[in-house]
């Protein structure tokens, strides 16, 4: 059964009533609210389910945000920005904020792929069907131009001057000048 709050927040001054209209629709279940102005400020009419009063917000967002750049690999994560610059651009081309098109988390599964597939992107946890249909392909083929870029710069000649560090990934200059002024 429905229940109705009515709440009034002066234009100016009190607060209170603001913080009690905050706390309900965080609070409860609601169905509905409708909102009248007045002169003096603004009426609220909030229709919600009876029982649903937890006293804890009904929808509360994750309070711990992930650091990609501490959690991938540095290839990995400049995959990852490559990817999420793609996904903005693809989001907003259909008019859909960036995370209805993937959320990071699915993102990173992605740039984790080294040869990423269709099949591959499809069994990503929550990326859906639909969304596989609308956006699958392109994911796809921006993420498999930027496994080809990444193979290309690692078949390019290094600079003179430069060679790579015998047992790591780094590079090192050697005693000969790289430029000259």
């Amino acid at each position: 059964m429905s229940q109705f709050s009515i709440f009034f927040v002066p234009l100016k001054g009190d607060e209170r009533n603001e913080e009690a209209l905050n706390l309900c629709l965080r609070t409860r279940r609601v169905l509905q609210v409708e909102r009248h102005v007045f002169p003096e400020g603004w009426t609220f009419c909030v229709e919600w389910l009876e029982g649903e009063d937890s006293g804890k917000p009904q929808f509360v967002r994750n309070p711990q945000r992930v650091d990609y750049r501490d959690v991938l690999p540095e290839p990995v994560f400049l995959r990852f920005v490559k990817l999420r610059t793609f996904r903005k651009e693809l989001a907003q081309k259909h008019g859909v904020p960036p995370y209805m098109v993937m959320t990071d988390a699915q993102l990173a599964e992605v740039a984790k792929m080294e040869s990423p597939t269709k099949e591959a992107i499809a069994k990503i946890d929550k990326f859906g069907e639909e969304r596989m249909k609308k956006y699958g392909d392109a994911i796809l083929d921006a993420a498999t131009k930027i496994a080809a870029e990444e193979g290309e710069a690692a078949r390019a000649p290094l600079p003179r001057g430069v060679e790579p560090n015998r047992g790591s990934d780094t590079l090192v200059a050697s005693d000969e000048l790289l430029f000259t002024p």
